[in-house]
């Protein structure tokens, strides 16, 4: 081998092993390349990934709070509903319990007319009655020992007051008589019986009233 053979096969080597050296430093640069464009793009994904999360995370309460807003509006409504519904339901029954009562007054009118106008007619005799009674019993039999012009009627609180002898002047004395007419087994008022014991134990009194001792005004109106 010449030397020019030689230097052509040295310089053919060292041409292989710079495109080698330059093959190797490129792949190297290209992959360190590549793998700074990966860790760029996982970076990215994850921040991706972190914004999809925050926004999920968002998402979650917003749907939380609007579910929870709904179920109060939904009792709210609800609420209100059964509110109005009452009332709706207690004016039927109120209606019902009218329509009811007034049904039943009807026919208890039906039932009960003949008997109330009957009791009617036996109360307005007997008041009647009682009127008329009340200013016969000076001329009854049940008196006869007084004079009829002695009798006065009252009414209330007792039915009479006898003057006996206030009419026959040639009697010494007058005796006073505080009389209750009543029918039957009835009994004295409370007041008629403060009025009777009263009278048996003597506390009875007289007084005589002038006309000066009502006063000017009075007896200026009495005397007009």
């Amino acid at each position: 081998m010449t030397l020019l053979d030689l230097v052509i096969t040295n310089n053919v080597f060292y041409a292989v092993c710079f495109i080698i050296l330059v093959s190797v430093i490129a792949a190297s640069a290209f992959i360190s390349q590549q793998k700074n464009r990966n860790h760029e793009l996982e970076i990215t994904v994850l921040r991706k990934d972190n914004t999809i999360n925050e926004k999920d995370i968002s998402i979650a309460k917003f749907q939380t709070e609007m579910t929870v807003k709904a179920q109060e509006e939904a009792k709210n409504t609800f609420e209100q509903w059964k509110k109005e519904e009452l009332v709706a339901y207690m004016k039927v029954i109120d209606d019902a319990g009218i329509e009811k009562a007034q049904a039943l007054l009807n026919q208890w009118k039906i039932q009960e007319e003949d008997r109330i106008r009957k009791d009617a007619a036996n109360r307005s005799v007997r008041n009647v009655l009682g009127k008329v009674t009340e200013h016969l019993i000076p001329f009854s039999e049940a008196m006869k020992q007084f004079n009829p012009k002695d009798i006065r009627f009252i009414g209330t609180p007792i039915d009479l007051i006898v003057f006996e002898g206030a009419e026959e002047l040639k009697k010494d004395q007058v005796t006073i008589w505080f009389i209750e007419v009543k029918t039957g087994t009835s009994a004295l008022s409370k007041k008629q019986q403060l009025i009777k014991d009263a009278v048996i134990n003597k506390r009875v009194e007289w007084l005589r009233v002038n006309m000066k001792d009502f006063g000017e005004e009075v007896n200026a109106a009495l005397l007009e």
